[in-house]
């Protein structure tokens, strides 16, 4: 566990109060990074120590990986433990304290503030190098050579995923998704036996270490309009980045962004773009509604996407941090 970490949850926390996290990334953020699920199911912060909540079937595998104090729950009687159920154990390590919770929990009375969010927005400059080895992972991957005529969209997301591998990936920060012809047109797909012809957008993303990496490619070879729709957002995209830079207020870069697509922003529905991490969605919010800043060390996606109905869609996505200017991975 990252001492600085905890010693600014324990500054956050009055005299009589306790810290409990549920939400998985969080969990992580607290116990063990690079495991793909959390090993606790919660994790409790007071003012003296650091408590992992378990299950008996993840107790040995926690006592090895978590330096902290490890509190078991089961149902089965003959299993040596602490308490019987997860939240009457949570209670009893809880006893006598507000509780302060990133989630509500069902069953106990809790105050509702994410602590640890506003840390992980702010990475360390060793979490940055791990995302971008993940960025390079992804990257690597030779699209060209994998879309192909007629290839279907699934069998296109297994090969993206292999090459993420063989580029020495651990996993992936989300399930591959392709979309062909016009399902490019949707915001959301879940690949099929469509065929590539004409268009493809790919939005792919390894895993390494824990961290994230999250690109959107669109593959074009027969329709002139889309073309120049890609460019015009390539184009939109550069002019972004070179205008922000810390303290920027995220929400007037997806305002910006619109205003530079032009007529093409009423076919753009989402999102500017959000934060990676330790997942693929995390803060800031790069969006018109983000109360967010940009602020040195942040790391957070530009995606926009045109979707035309009846003619298809184009999205491109990169990784970029925080250096005093918006800076691509």
């Amino acid at each position: 566990m990252d001492s600085k970490v905890v010693e600014n949850v324990r500054d956050q926390l009055r005299e009589n109060e306790v810290f409990v996290s549920v939400k998985s990334g969080n969990v992580r953020y607290l116990s063990c990074k690079e495991l793909k699920d959390p090993v606790a199911s919660a994790i409790i912060v007071d003012k003296e120590k650091e408590t992992a909540v378990v299950s008996s079937l993840e107790k040995n595998r926690a006592s090895d990986l978590l330096d902290m104090d490890i509190k078991v729950f089961s149902p089965y009687p003959k299993i040596k433990k602490d308490g019987k159920k997860f939240l009457s154990l949570l209670k009893k390590e809880c006893y006598g304290k507000e509780i302060v919770s990133d989630s509500r929990i069902d069953g106990m009375r809790t105050k509702t503030k994410d602590l640890i969010a506003p840390l992980r927005m702010i990475k360390s400059s060793e979490e940055i190098q791990l995302i971008k080895k993940a960025n390079k992972m992804t990257k690597d991957v030779e699209l060209e050579a994998i879309v192909t005529e007629g290839r279907s969209e699934i069998s296109i997301a297994r090969e993206v995923e292999e090459a993420m591998l063989g580029n020495g990936a651990e996993g992936f920060a989300f399930d591959t998704i392709v979309a062909c012809g016009k399902h490019t047109a949707y915001s959301h797909h879940e690949p099929g036996r469509t065929g590539f012809k004409n268009v493809a957008i790919i939005d792919y993303g390894a895993r390494y270490r824990g961290y994230c990496a999250d690109l959107t490619r669109t593959i074009i070879t027969g329709s002139e309009r889309l073309g120049g729709i890609k460019s015009r957002i390539e184009e939109a995209v550069e002019s972004v980045v070179e205008k922000f830079s810390e303290g920027s207020k995220c929400s007037d870069i997806d305002r910006e962004l619109r205003r530079a697509l032009g007529k093409l922003s009423r076919y753009f529905y989402h999102s500017t773009g959000h934060g990676i991490g330790l997942e693929v969605h995390e803060q800031p919010s790069i969006s018109i509604t983000s109360k967010d800043v940009l602020e040195k060390s942040m790391v957070f996606t530009i995606e926009p996407g045109i979707y035309i109905k009846g003619l298809g869609g184009v999205r491109v996505e990169d990784d970029f941090y925080v250096d005093g200017k918006i800076r691509k991975i």
